[in-house]
């Protein structure tokens, strides 16, 4: 359907040509198809390569905040064992001052 669409185009004359017949158009047609052609590969690939960079760009971000969380993670988990340790030190000097006390009586 495409094809037979464009055979019947006027721009595309060529196709069944007769000696003489001009051809500016045509040719006018070609070259606006292959620069349009050119400029769209163009665009798309500008379109593409920034596309990249931005996807990069946003795994280093999420890599960054991956490894900030394991990070947090981490010394919350170590703040945590410190209050229980600390818990556990204050418990044993009770325990050692109430052996003390005992001692002395």
């Amino acid at each position: 359907m495409v094809i037979e669409l464009l055979l019947n185009w006027e721009c595309f004359k060529y196709l069944g040509c007769i000696v003489g017949e001009d051809l500016t158009n045509t040719a006018a047609t070609y070259v606006g198809i292959i620069i349009g052609a050119i400029l769209g590969a163009g665009i798309s690939m500008l379109i593409y390569m920034r596309q990249r960079k931005t996807i990069e760009e946003q795994d280093k971000i999420l890599k960054y905040i991956e490894n900030w969380n394991k990070i947090r993670t981490i010394i919350i988990h170590i703040q945590t064992f410190e209050e229980n340790h600390e818990r556990m030190l204050e418990n044993h000097n009770k325990m050692l001052n109430n052996f003390s006390t005992l001692n002395k009586k």
